[in-house]
């Protein structure tokens, strides 16, 4: 587990980091709204996809919930797969651990 130790608490960090900017930009600026954070190169701009990857969605509330259980499967299991690459000592090109 000491090996793994740095990438968690970095990927942790990066997924806190992430979600407290999203929930500033959604409580704190209208939709559409922008604001420079390195001068012209880089912009934060609110907009909202209400779907998956290219805007494709899927109606109701059971494509919301689907999409939802489909990301935390994928995350898991992308997790675990790393983790195996750990434990067989996989070249770092392999992984990025």
């Amino acid at each position: 587990m000491g090996k793994l130790k740095t990438p968690v608490i970095i990927i942790l960090a990066i997924l806190f980091v992430d979600q407290a900017l999203k929930f500033w930009v959604k409580t704190n600026m209208m939709l559409g709204d922008e604001f420079s954070v390195f001068g012209d190169w880089f912009y934060i701009h609110f907009v909202e996809n209400n779907g998956m990857a290219f805007g494709m969605e899927l109606g109701g509330d059971f494509g919301k919930i689907f999409l939802s259980v489909f990301r935390i499967i994928a995350v898991v299991g992308i997790g675990w797969y790393l983790y195996k690459l750990t434990l067989k000592k996989a070249p770092v090109g392999w992984s990025s651990v």
